[in-house]
């Protein structure tokens, strides 16, 4: 029985599409689930839209994803020509839920299973006042899918961009732009809303999108450290960064941006569902195709896509990943005050899960009060992510300013008991 719905009044920014199909297998005992995220570069400006946009439909299919993480498919239009472009290629479209603002999020969720629940919740940290970001609609879309193995919690994502050089002439990484402090929130938000949206029994969620942040950065190290994500690319290739942003072999990139595209997951103590074993990952939809009118090949966006396939396993057969950090965890105030006060906060195996924990509250303090320029940012992101760490130790430098926050932040939020 196929249903359609479609809301625009209530949260009109988010376009979901809910495409349902065959189901694949990893091998011959545990069913398969596979994800693939791709930005496909709708904006205002793009060049050859029209053109790509009818050959994206064909470049997904090739890959036959069960769960698909769109972003920056702002326009109606180039909705519905992926959408039927899927369903002449015999993917029967079940569920439409779109959201929409004048310029929102672009975030579209695509899955051959229909989903039990759907749902969207914005980023607070939206930016500078006056800001484009403010008019952005970015945040996190959720689909429960029911599959045959159970349920899946699927979520997808469009972060804050970094819109200087990430790498100098010498492609040494650049640590900082304007937005690192709100970006660096946001990794946060993406834990939060993870956990308010997913089925508190749940064995695992999956975490897809464009986050804008790659290995070489803070954020996409606090992006992991918050919620105990893992990269599936990473689990199963720990010491290779393909790129999913570049200037070599994509005319339509305009920097060097590293791996900014991800499919994350986390395995949890519930029993709901199946928990994740990747077993195959890589960059994807990189194929060129001819477009008569330009009278070249051309790639079908200025990114690269993200493909995974997971192995659903039944929670018996694999163990929950550690939980991360938590901000009721943190130690009194007098655990903390003698390093603050040195200007100086020295991490070590031992004590760094207590200033973890204080960390953990900062960076929520901050979120809860829209505090995106608080000097507390860097630092409290630093020690929960575990940024520059060297042989278990970690050291984290506060000035003289940063470190009267830290007091001020310890007096009003600190029990002494």
């Amino acid at each position: 029985m196929k249903f359609f719905l479609c809301q625009r009044s209530v949260w009109p920014w988010l376009a979901l599409v809910l495409i349902l199909g065959a189901g694949s297998r990893a091998d011959d005992s545990a069913p398969a689930f596979r994800v693939l995220t791709y930005n496909v570069w709708g904006i205002f400006n793009a060049k050859a839209r029209q053109f790509r946009m009818e050959k994206i439909p064909e470049a997904i299919a090739a890959l036959n994803p069960d769960a698909v993480c769109l972003e920056e498919c702002f326009r109606n239009q180039d909705l519905h020509t992926i959408e039927n472009g899927l369903r002449q290629l015999g993917y029967p479209v079940e569920t439409i839920y779109q959201k929409e603002l004048n310029y929102g999020s672009g975030v579209v969720l695509i899955s051959r299973y229909p989903a039990e629940k759907i749902e969207f919740e914005p980023y607070s940290i939206k930016g500078e006042p006056f800001s484009y970001e403010r008019e952005a609609g970015r945040g996190i879309a959720h689909a429960r899918l029911k599959t045959p193995a159970g349920p899946v919690d699927f979520f997808c994502t469009h972060s804050m961009p970094r819109m200087n050089k990430i790498f100098d002439e010498q492609g040494r990484y650049l640590d900082w732009d304007r937005k690192q402090s709100d970006r660096l929130l946001q990794m946060v938000e993406v834990s939060q809303m993870v956990e308010r949206m997913r089925d508190p029994g749940a064995a695992s969620v999956i975490v897809a999108g464009d986050f804008n942040v790659s290995p070489e950065m803070l954020e996409y190290q606090l992006l992991l450290a918050a919620d105990g994500f893992r990269s599936s690319f990473s689990a199963l290739y720990p010491a290779e960064n393909p790129t999913s942003y570049t200037k070599a072999g994509n005319e339509f990139a305009t920097v060097e941006a590293s791996r900014i595209d991800h499919i994350l997951f986390r395995n949890y103590p519930g029993e709901v569902g199946r928990r994740l074993q990747p077993v195959e990952s890589r960059v994807a939809m990189k194929e060129l195709f001819e477009d008569p009118k330009l009278g070249r090949a051309i790639p079908l966006s200025d990114h690269f896509g993200m493909f995974t396939v997971f192995a659903l396993r039944p929670p018996a057969e694999l163990p929950a990943d550690p939980a991360p950090p938590a901000a009721k965890d943190r130690k009194t105030s007098d655990f903390y005050r003698a390093a603050i006060e040195s200007g100086m906060i020295e991490l070590t195996a031992e004590n760094r899960p207590a200033w973890q924990a204080l960390a953990r509250a900062v960076l929520e303090d901050a979120i809860a009060k829209s505090r995106r320029r608080s000097l507390l940012v860097r630092p409290a992101s630093e020690i929960l992510a575990g940024w520059s760490a060297q042989q278990g130790k970690q050291q984290v430098h506060l000035n003289l300013r940063q470190q009267k926050l830290f007091e001020g932040f310890l007096k009003r939020s600190q029990p002494d008991g």
